[in-house]
């Protein structure tokens, strides 16, 4: 009722700002952290025309755009949305956005406007849109809404064909619609100075590095209903110990519980100083991931890096959120669904020959050979190769 509401106030305001346009472009951001070169692009080209129109999560990359002449205002409040964004919104000719926003759903906009998807994430483990599974569980009304927001984009930026053919599944987007340029942030792991600067910059930060191997836990996201991150935070911390190795815990931002549990232990982190994910990832062991996107990027960070995929839940989530077709086949690293099994495969990792390994922990039920980085990008990163924000840039100073 409430969302319904919100959205027939949207649209009755645009629709009053309808008439007209303005030199405005939009970028509205929910991840601070997703693509900062390419704002830092536009702002140049752009300069006083870009306004970004951001999440209060987002608030220190907003703050820094702004320094850069950029204008900023908040999403999240109402009172800024209905004066002045709705009326932006309405008159522009073009929005960037990196994620669903349920406020496009309901705004009158330009006929000639262009509304053009920078997704979050590289590649899709899981299903979302209409494959999820819990999608035909929803209202009536929400099903509508839905399709009221998806509807408005007009193009997607995708680094293959395998990620344009999971928006035309999940979105019902047209491959006309499709734009193989490539993700913007991945340029950075190009960037042989950048890898240069980003590794003095990790040490420095964790000068420990130097000494021991450094593993980083990259889980998605769990919904209501799959409970807290499925690892045993003590019985994991007293194996790193024993074995010298150290933990990065990185967590959805809605995880405040379990950042707070992680900074009791002495072998396990929730954070790296202030470093961005582009600038950790490059110095990486050994990523564990399940169901996140952060393997997509690490693949091109770490071309020489390990991954494992620990996945205890996995029947559940595929049954109630749904996996990727093939994701047992594709997946570049092995597959644990037991914690025991998890560490015995990090000992061995950590100590590749060393003839006498420890019996504390056990040893895999089974062993998949899984596809190599490089095959795993050429289903995933194939326009993924430094170029991502030059042909993006291209195309929209093309634009009449």
């Amino acid at each position: 009722m409430l969302k319904t509401a919100y959205m027939n106030a949207v649209h009755f305001v645009s629709q009053m700002h309808a008439k007209g346009e303005t030199e405005k472009v939009v970028y509205l951001m929910s991840f601070s952290d997703n693509n900062t070169h390419l704002l830092n692009e536009l702002a140049n080209f752009y300069e006083n025309r870009l306004v970004v129109c951001y999440t209060k999560n987002t608030l220190k990359e907003a703050l820094r755009l702004e320094k850069l002449g950029v204008e900023i205002l908040c999403l999240d409040e109402k009172r800024t949305l209905f004066r002045k964004i709705l009326p932006i919104l309405s008159k522009t000719k073009l929005i960037l956005a990196d994620n669903y926003f349920v406020v496009l759903g309901g705004i009158e906009m330009h006929p000639e406007v262009k509304v053009i998807q920078l997704w979050h994430a590289v590649g899709a483990m899981k299903k979302f849109g209409w494959d999820a599974v819990s999608t035909a569980q929803k209202s009536a009304n929400d099903k509508a809404r839905y399709t009221s927001v998806y509807a408005k984009f007009t193009h997607f930026v995708v680094a293959s064909e395998k990620m344009a053919r999971v928006f035309e599944q999940s979105w019902l987007a047209g491959p006309e619609k499709m734009l193989k340029f490539g993700n913007p942030r991945c340029d950075v792991y190009f960037d042989k100075e950048f890898l240069k600067k980003s590794k003095e910059k990790f040490l420095e930060t964790l000068p420990e590095a130097k000494e021991k191997k450094v593993i980083m836990y990259a889980p998605t996201f769990r919904e209501a209903g799959f409970g807290k991150v499925p690892l045993g935070l003590k019985q994991m911390n007293a194996f790193l110990e024993r074995e010298n190795l150290l933990l990065y815990v990185r967590l959805h931002p809605k995880e405040i519980g379990l950042q707070k549990e992680i900074q009791g232990y002495s072998s396990i982190c929730s954070s790296i100083g202030i470093l961005q994910l582009e600038e950790i990832l490059p110095n990486i062991d050994l990523l564990i991931s399940d169901y996140s996107s952060v393997p997509f990027e690490y693949t091109l960070a770490k071309p020489e890096g390990k991954l494992f995929f620990y996945v205890p839940d996995c029947e559940q989530y595929e049954q109630e959120v749904g996996l990727s077709e093939g994701y047992r086949e594709w997946v570049p690293g092995e597959i644990f669904e037991t914690q025991g099994e998890l560490m015995r495969a990090i000992q061995e990792f950590a100590h590749p020959k060393e003839e006498e390994i420890s019996e504390d922990v056990a040893r895999p039920s089974f062993k998949r050979v899984p596809i190599t980085f490089a095959a795993f990008n050429q289903l995933w990163n194939t326009k993924n190769n430094g170029m991502a924000t030059q042909r993006l840039m291209d195309y929209l100073k093309a634009m009449k």
